[in-house]
């Protein structure tokens, strides 16, 4: 799928309502230049990243996603 078809859609799950307008337009853009071998690249590397040794060292809440096959409802 073209970045364009999906990537308007994946910012409503990156940012807040608070974002302003032009910063979602500009990450649309940003995001929509990637390539998708490149996007599937880097999607590959953190799925396959062995972080735990830097979960301590995080100050900010967060939220963690681990296993096999997550699924994570998609809030609007």
């Amino acid at each position: 799928m073209p970045p364009e078809q999906f990537v308007p859609g994946w910012i409503l799950d990156l940012l807040t309502d608070a974002a302003l307008a032009a910063m979602a337009e500009e990450l649309i853009a940003i995001m929509s230049e990637f390539h998708p071998a490149g996007a599937w690249v880097l999607a590959q590397s953190f799925a396959e990243a062995d972080l735990r040794d830097v979960l301590p060292h995080i100050t900010v809440p967060t939220l963690l996603l681990y296993g096999a096959a997550e699924s994570v409802p998609r809030c609007q």
